[in-house]
């Protein structure tokens, strides 16, 4: 009795299950067609999500099982997180679409085997609590040469019948179009990033390029109009700045009394830092420049300085008052003041010791 009843399961189930599935249970089973469906489909969509859901109701058209749930690899963990899951009601066939996230472990013995065999998989004999959450009665892997991208999980049939092997011929026949098409929309969506990124990046260098060439003005616009006229005195000035905004300075102040006060300096670093210093450097030289001791314009300036708190930033400076025939000249720490002397052909170089301001 227990031989005639294992022969007649097996051939139920090898000759009798598949002409009452295909008789009652599926439409048209025709892989080729279903194949050519899923490629036209796939090459116009590039949209990951829409992708997905197409795969899963393809399959589960062709297979009618209870569910079907599409696991993608995350790039992050190498987990394998739920990015369409789709329940079918048993009794009418309604779509119910599920929200509860699923997750596969990379370190599961479901997915070693997965990836050891490439082949589909019946989880029967897995003890896995996300499988049984998933329902999951079949595996299909969706490989590349470089790794499992993403599997497709599959409930059980919906007239109690196991998946044959032209089940898993027809699965491991869709595998292919279903992961080139995964790769080449996850491809597509780096590079729109990548484009949004490169966009973001010019806007803000954009952004930033004309703050600058606005702080360039700004220095600029600082710097003297007009350069003193004194009949005993011939002056030319130059300046082009390194960057865009530097720490360069020079300025001139013409007493009522006729003392030229002239200061030349320079800011540390470049950028809009050393041009905020020179801008009160500049403000200090309006209000200090008639100081009657260059050295007490210094302490003052300083003083000043470092009341704003500006965090390491120092300025160099020299300033230079002409008064008369007499040149009065003073430092903080720059370099050194060149005299020539055309009578005798000699270069006399005044050094001042000091420190910045």
């Amino acid at each position: 009795a227990i031989v005639v009843w294992k022969l007649e399961t097996h051939l139920h189930e090898k000759y009798l299950a598949p002409i009452i599935d295909r008789k009652f249970f599926r439409e048209s089973y025709n892989s080729h067609q279903i194949i050519a469906d899923l490629t036209d489909s796939l090459r116009s969509t590039t949209s990951l999500p829409q992708l997905i859901e197409q795969v899963a109701t393809k399959i589960q058209t062709a297979l009618k099982t209870e569910n079907v749930t599409v696991l993608l690899r995350d790039e992050t963990t190498g987990n394998y997180l739920s990015g369409y899951s789709c329940e079918f009601n048993s009794a009418d066939g309604e779509a119910i679409v599920c929200q509860q996230p699923f997750r596969l472990r990379r370190d599961s013995l479901a997915v070693a085997r997965l990836v050891e065999t490439g082949q589909p998989l019946e989880v029967d004999s897995f003890d896995d609590d996300d499988l049984r959450r998933m329902k999951s009665a079949l595996l299909l892997p969706l490989t590349t040469k470089q790794g499992m991208p993403g599997i497709v999980s599959l409930g059980a049939r919906l007239g109690d019948l196991s998946f044959s092997g032209e089940d898993k011929a027809l699965l491991m026949s869709v595998a292919g179009p279903t992961t080139f098409a995964i790769e080449n929309s996850r491809l597509v969506e780096r590079m729109i990033e990548e484009a949004r990124r490169r966009e973001e990046v010019e806007a803000e260098n954009e952004q930033r390029a004309k703050e600058l060439e606005e702080a360039r003005q700004l220095q600029i616009s600082m710097l003297p109009k007009t350069i003193p006229q004194l009949p005993h005195l011939e002056i030319a000035a130059y300046m082009k700045t390194a960057t865009e905004v530097g720490g360069d300075y020079y300025d001139f102040h013409l007493s009522a009394s006729g003392e030229l006060t002239i200061v030349v300096g320079d800011a540390t670093g470049h950028g809009l830092k050393a041009g905020t210093v020179v801008t009160a450097t500049k403000s200090l030289f309006n209000h200090l420049a008639e100081t009657a001791d260059v050295t007490e314009f210094f302490s003052h300036s300083s003083r000043a300085l470092k009341l704003m708190n500006m965090r390491s930033l120092f300025m160099a400076m020299t300033v230079a008052r002409v008064k008369g025939h007499t040149l009065t000249i003073s430092s903080a720490v720059m370099p050194p003041v060149l005299i020539y002397q055309a009578a005798t052909g000699e270069i006399i170089e005044v050094q001042l010791t000091g420190i910045p301001l």
